[in-house]
């Protein structure tokens, strides 16, 4: 069938496995503190029998093992200078943000997962209260003695007087539709009624009262009669209707080109037709982020300018105007002493702390446990393996690498870290062969790792896959379908909030998925492998800007379910959740047809954001109109098609601003959504260094393209580049994953990687300067400071704060208060009566953890008593020997003991009577596994 000719006036995706075995019952751990360059302290628990640790699940316990929030200090980072602007003069100077205050602050938007609790399974220990109607939780019965009465008659009401005067006469008003009147509804009625107000009547009878007591929760307007409507306008609003565009009757020239015979791509087997725009315009909100985020923008276009004087003009030129590209934020930049002559360390240490101390972030927006306290860092995932060892007794007799295991330093991981990052590098088919010396394995060896990993590289890789945690094994982890990412949830929720902290987006961003290639089995596997060339893996939804990856949401994760309770379905409510913590107004986002719908486009529009959507839309079952649908057609016909445009604009709608739909038949119709197009019609193109075979050289060549597809195509390869960047030097790339969770920790780390060196380039970039390092360059440089920090990572002087942030980090950063003095013990504060009394009550949480501060530092108190009992000279205290061995931390009591002497401090009531026992500990004191 041929399509009419076209005229000026035609009418147009738990936790990995449940766990199933547990360990024997017992009080939790609470490790509060590891020293930022250290392990924990605490040796294997000498009571638990032999275990295999193929039938335990190491990562389910209960508690927390943290590494202690050090005093906040500036890393050493060196000079902190810039050219021509200086980002000092423009953190000094205030900046109005308007629209700030009406935004929520993405710290503020609530990830939906559950975070893993710190929490004992029983809270109540005073059994008295169990015949007052608490539980082992400490929680009362729903009903309450002030709720029950034992006397009916004991609520008698007054009877009211009825009124003798006649009521006056209301008019005669339809009866409001309540939600008990709702279900009396029959199908018809239900069906009657939802047409009134535009919603669809496909369902059944459930479904249909649901669907009308939203409809009226929400005041959707009402028509007086039932209205008809197209499949399409679901959901909308009963006054919303598609208005055909006006085509301009004045066909748009074709432009002229050297070489005649040149053609567009899809009309070289196809006659030229002649093309129209439309006549309507549209006006947009204006993008309100301006360059005030980015001081250091510079308007030089050669380094050799960069020691010019700061002249009236140049100072003009940081007026704020409209933010069109993004870029590193220049507080973020300050705050960490970052610019052009910055190591790539100090990029990705400022994303990716290595100890407590260099993180200076504020812990409680970061907020990556729950409790708004702890800091997130590397050395935390030492401390995290460390424990998940001893939880198996890992070294000791009779266990796992029985006499081979040695704890992880923070240093342990870091190079592992480099290891990885090297081997994306340069691939090797094991990731042992890069621990050997080049003259054991001349292809794949390095001699630089094997030096510094040492001749016990296979032991160490093999501990390494056992026992590396991302997160505190002894925590409670939440129900499956609340936290299926628990392995590396503290990791993500520092992701979620740092990489906000770091980066301002530009106007336009995208949306696209990107891919955790995966080998192994997992029920959030995606089967990808026939539309991805990266294969089958685990999939996220990610807000990208020109490479840098701005949120992520992966699809495994629980969704908000505000979202759901509106009618979204899963992947939308993902999608408004990461646009609610946008931090501008009116950001122009670009996506596939995965994604794109009127619904979506509408929801995003009502945001306080108010996100403006732009990409291709499916034809069916994605709010397309009629009136733009073109029917694909054969032979003549569809030549003759070519270049036809078809659009619609949406009008009498609450939640849209003009949203345009419009079709396009190239080699076949394709549609596109747009709230941020200003026209719809063609653009001249123009291409350089086009070959001619006239010509016989490369000539310009010009052409006409549509409007809302160039701008689309423009601008939707922000997630391509992140991809591209990380795929280009993918880690593990000839190697199999031991566990599923490691994708999404390796996928972590690449992004990191990639989002520091987006950094980097893009500040040299807006500064006018080249770029000092390539993207190998950069990760070589990341991978082999990781593995010898002092060697490889030149570290300077650390530049005193700036003057506009000193009294805010001395607000939020300064000296924590000490810790309070331990207990002295006597023989008095020890008596059952003393002030240590409280060591014998078995109700509080007696239970060791690592002590804060310097480890060596240490002593058991016990320990010190026996050895000076009945020595009144306090200059001549004696130090046992072993007295510093294996020293843990009493949080109940506030006391450090040894764990030979932890069960004596807290169950016998006359320590005077054990004070041989105590010291003969002292001298059975050996190594585990010795």
């Amino acid at each position: 069938m041929d399509l009419p000719p076209q005229v000026p006036n035609e009418s147009s995706p738990p936790q990995s496995q449940a766990h199933a075995n547990n360990l024997p019952e017992c009080n939790a751990i609470d490790f509060s503190a590891v020293d930022a360059v250290g392990t924990p302290a605490v040796a294997a628990m000498p009571a638990l029998p032999p275990v295999d640790a193929s039938d335990l699940d190491v990562d389910g316990a209960m508690q927390r093992l943290l590494e202690t929030p050090g005093e906040s200090t500036e890393p050493d980072r060196g000079d902190f200078t810039t050219d021509a602007v200086s980002i000092q003069d423009c953190m000094d100077t205030p900046v109005d943000r308007p629209n700030r205050i009406e935004l929520l602050s993405p710290s503020k938007v609530e990830f939906p997962s559950k975070t893993p609790q710190d929490i004992t399974r029983f809270t109540n220990f005073d059994e008295s209260k169990f015949d007052e109607g608490y539980d082992s939780e400490g929680e009362q019965c729903f009903f309450s003695d002030e709720l029950i009465v034992d006397d009916p008659d004991a609520l008698n009401e007054e009877t009211i007087t009825p009124s003798t005067q006649p009521a006056p006469q209301a008019p005669a008003v339809p009866a409001a539709l309540t939600e008990e009147r709702i279900k009396t509804f029959n199908v018809a009625q239900l069906k009657d009624e939802l047409k009134k107000r535009g919603r669809p009547v496909s369902g059944a009878k459930a479904v249909l009262a649901q669907r009308l007591i939203d409809a009226v929760n929400n005041n959707v307007p009402v028509a007086e009669t039932a209205v008809v409507r197209d499949a399409s306008m679901a959901n909308l609003d009963v006054t919303a209707f598609w208005q055909p565009l006006t085509i301009d009757p004045t066909p748009v020239p074709e432009p002229m080109n050297i070489d005649a015979a040149l053609r567009p791509p899809t009309e070289r087997d196809a006659p030229i037709t002649q093309k129209y725009d439309f006549k309507e315009t549209f006006d947009r909100s204006p993008f309100l982020g301006t360059t005030s985020d980015m001081g250091y923008i510079s308007n030089k276009r050669s380094p050799r300018k960069s020691s010019q004087k700061h002249t009236e003009s140049s100072r003009l030129r940081r007026d704020p105007v409209e933010r069109t590209k993004g870029g590193p934020s220049a507080a973020f930049l300050l705050k960490h002493q970052l610019d052009e002559h910055s190591h790539p360390m100090d990029w990705f240490t400022a994303l990716m702390p290595l100890t407590q101390s260099t993180n200076i972030e504020d812990a409680g927006a970061a907020n990556v446990t729950g409790d708004k306290v702890t800091k997130f860092s590397v050395a935390n995932w030492a401390a995290y393996s460390n424990l998940k060892a001893t939880i198996v007794n890992a070294g000791q007799r009779g266990h796992i690498f029985d006499g081979k295991y040695k704890a992880f330093s923070p240093s342990d991981i870091m190079k592992m870290m480099g290891v990885l990052i090297i081997d994306g590098l340069n691939p090797s088919p094991t990731l042992e062969s890069k621990m050997q010396s080049q003259k054991v394995n001349r292809t794949h060896g390095n001699d630089f790792i094997a030096e510094h990993i040492g001749p016990g590289y296979q032991q160490f890789y093999r501990s390494f896959r056992h026992f590396f945690a991302c997160q505190d094994p002894l925590k409670v982890p939440p129900p499956k379908q609340s936290c299926p990412n628990v392995k590396v949830d503290e990791l993500f929720r520092w992701m979620r909030y740092i990489f906000k902290e770091a980066w301002v987006l530009g106007k336009e961003c995208s949306v696209d998925e990107q891919t955790c290639k995966m080998q192994g089995r997992s029920e959030y596997k995606t089967r990808c492998g026939k539309f991805k060339r990266i294969g089958d893996g685990l999939q996220t939804d990610c807000i990208a800007d020109d490479g840098f990856t701005y949120d992520f949401y992966f699809r495994n994760e629980p969704v908000d379910k505000k979202w759901t309770d509106m009618g979204m379905c899963p992947m939308h409510a993902r999608l408004l959740h990461m646009f609610s913590g946008l931090r501008d107004r009116g950001h122009r986002v670009k996506m596939d047809n995965l994604f794109v719908s009127v619904n979506l486009a509408r929801e995003a529009f009502c945001l306080p954001q108010e996100v403006r959507i732009h990409g291709v839309i499916r034809k069916s079952g994605r709010g397309v109109p009629s009136d733009v649908v073109i029917e694909p057609l054969t032979g003549k016909a569809e030549e003759r098609a070519r270049g036809t445009l078809k659009a619609a604009v949406l009008k009498g709608d609450s939640k849209s601003d003009n949203l345009v739909v419009a079709c396009c038949y190239d080699q076949k119709p394709f549609y596109m959504l747009s709230h941020s197009c200003e026209k719809v019609g063609w653009t001249e193109i123009e291409k350089k260094n086009v070959y001619s075979a006239a010509l016989r050289k490369n000539v310009p060549f010009k052409f006409l393209r549509f409007s809302l597809s160039h701008e689309y195509n423009y601008e939707m390869n922000d997630n391509d580049i992140a991809d591209q960047l990380r795929l280009q030097y993918r880690m593990q790339r000839l190697q199999r994953n031991q566990k599923w969770w490691w994708s999404l920790w390796i996928w972590a780390l690449e992004v990191t990687i990639v989002n520091a060196y987006k950094m980097m380039t893009r500040y040299c970039e807006l500064r006018g300067i080249n770029p000092k390092y390539s993207h190998h360059d950069f990760r070589e440089k990341i991978a082999y400071a990781l593995i010898d920090p002092e060697g490889e990572w030149p570290k300077r002087k650390a530049k005193t704060p700036p003057a506009a942030n000193r009294k805010r980090n001395s607000d939020s950063q300064s000296a924590k208060p000490k810790a309070p003095k331990a207990p002295r013990f006597t023989n008095n504060t020890l008596s059952r009566h003393g002030t240590l009394s409280r060591r014998l009550d078995a109700s509080l949480n007696h239970m060791p953890v690592v002590p804060s501060g310097d480890q060596s530092g240490h002593i058991c108190q016990l320990h010190r008593w026996a050895g000076n009992y009945g020595n009144n000279d306090k200059k001549n205290n004696k130090m046992p020997s072993g007295s510093r061995f294996n020293v843990c931390h009493c949080k109940a009591c506030g006391v450090n003991l040894c764990l030979c002497c932890f069960e004596l401090y807290h169950t016998k009531a006359n320590l005077e009577a054990e004070i041989g026992n105590i010291l003969s500990n002292t001298n059975d004191r050996k190594k585990p596994g010795k």
